[in-house]
């Protein structure tokens, strides 16, 4: 590629130049012949060395798009070769919050990222996926979520297999709040009401309290009504994660998924949101994604993903609430 950059370089300068000395050449005889004049031939020279500076851009960008044009093909061919097939069901459930996993494999390109992974979340159950970085979480959070399709196994809500659910209404049922959740320039009620715009103010306030947001939403200047900025740039990684959560809250979700909540909140908090949650009446499971070992005290099982492989770690439901030991 070094090469076609450098051939392309002399090739332009030697071009430009060519077309200066026949554009100067051939300007000088015309005015010589009194077929232009020297104002008109100044005029055209100064319009041509303007129009030059951009035609230059143009051409000097044609290495950069050709190779962008090969890397895109690459990654088109990458992406088409481990692109999952779309779930294509219509069924629409009430949906519990019970979520299996039975003998699920993905990879990408032909590598298993994850194998042989079983997990069962049921309803109103705390449950965490602990493991290392890269060990395939976010892998296993698209999985749940219907973004990617295993390979092998079979993924089922309520026990109704993936491919027959309508997946987009099942995830309406769930809610997410990722390490770095998107945020608009609004206010806070828009941003907590962000995909449900005909959310009530009750609601809205019921969510930011059971997120553990209401009391600071209320000390801001206008409240629910205050800007927060562009990504939440005026608010801290705290209050913006707050929001986030009460933003997943607000449809009543029958599962709530927490992606490395501890990376913004205080584990003090997780734990406080865990136990509100656990108060109510129609309470959501719960699934977070963490390596905070306070945290993980504070769920019913801990699972641990490395290697692709996802194995129980401790379980505190049953009659006799069996722990095991986490060995990390």
């Amino acid at each position: 590629m070094a090469f076609v950059y450098a051939v392309h370089g002399q090739l332009q300068t030697i071009t430009v130049t060519l077309c200066g000395v026949v554009i100067l050449v051939a300007g000088g005889a015309a005015v010589a012949a009194g077929q232009m004049t020297l104002g008109g031939f100044l005029s055209f020279w100064v319009a041509a060395g303007l129009l030059n500076q951009h035609v230059m851009t143009i051409v000097g960008a044609i290495p950069e798009a050709i190779a962008g044009n090969e890397s895109m093909v690459t990654l088109h061919r990458f992406a088409m070769s481990c692109e999952p097939r779309p779930y294509r069901g219509r069924e629409v459930i009430p949906f519990s919050g019970r979520v299996r996993l039975q003998s699920v494999e993905f990879g990408y390109g032909g590598s298993p990222v994850v194998r042989d992974v079983r997990l069962d979340l049921g309803p109103g159950e705390t449950a965490a996926i602990a493991g290392p970085n890269g060990a395939g979480k976010s892998t296993l959070l698209y999985l749940i979520l219907g973004f990617y399709r295993p390979q092998r196994g079979e993924l089922t809500a309520d026990g109704v297999p993936y491919d027959r659910l309508d997946l987009v209404e099942l995830r309406r049922r769930i809610g997410v709040v990722m390490q770095h959740p998107t945020f608009f320039a609004g206010t806070v009620r828009e941003n907590i009401a962000y995909g449900y715009p005909e959310a009530t103010t009750e609601e809205i306030t019921r969510a930011a309290r059971l997120a553990l947001a209401d009391d600071f939403i209320r000390a801001l200047p206008k409240g629910y009504d205050t800007p927060i900025g562009e990504e939440g740039i005026l608010l801290s990684g705290g209050e913006v994660q707050r929001i986030a959560i009460a933003r997943a809250l607000l449809r009543r979700p029958r599962l709530l998924i927490l992606d490395e909540p501890t990376n913004h909140l205080e584990t003090a908090a997780i734990h406080r949101l865990l136990d509100q949650l656990a108060r109510l009446e129609d309470r959501p499971g719960v699934l977070i994604i963490s390596h905070d070992r306070d945290v993980l005290r504070h769920v019913e099982r801990v699972h641990h993903l490395e290697n692709g492989m996802l194995t129980l770690r401790e379980d505190r439901t049953g009659p006799r609430a069996a722990i095991l030991a986490l060995g990390t």
